[in-house]
């Protein structure tokens, strides 16, 4: 028995695809959910709930992420001191993610550019990423 358990998707569905050498052999497959809030308890604590709730909706359950985290200090130094480091692995993990899961991040990144600059509409963002708005809408969906 071969388990293969992996986070990148576009890796392991590489894995199950035609020319793959493991194509046809497998017996499962499970995809993953995110953790639920209330696990968040288990990781943060001495947390209140309105701090964890907060973090869940900036991190969700992701396990790794919640890991980077410092559970001895709180959510605003967590966010100063860890996320918002230079060089963490929270400023990193986004263009690790686009560049793995996409063919040409770097559109992606430019439209995500786009979005943290306060544009909002498809012909804000067009522009500020110089993109096409009739092709727009197709790399929104797939972000």
């Amino acid at each position: 028995m071969l388990v293969l358990c992996g986070s990148r998707v576009n890796t392991m569905e590489a894995l199950m695809a035609h020319q793959s050498p493991l194509f046809g052999r497998f017996t499962g497959q499970w995809r993953l959910q995110p953790l639920p809030f209330y696990a968040l308890k288990e990781f943060f604590p001495t947390w209140q709930v309105d701090e964890r709730a907060a973090l869940y909706s900036i991190i969700g359950g992701i396990p790794a992420y919640l890991k980077w985290l410092d559970p001895t200090v709180g959510l605003v130094e967590n966010i100063r001191d860890v996320m918002l480091s230079p060089g963490s692995m929270f400023m990193a993990e986004p263009q690790f993610l686009l560049y793995d899961e996409f063919q040409n991040p770097q559109t992606y990144l430019a439209i995500l550019q786009a979005v943290s600059s306060g544009n909002h509409t498809l012909g804000e963002i067009s522009k500020a990423a110089l993109l096409e708005r009739t092709s727009l809408p197709r790399f929104l969906q797939r972000l």
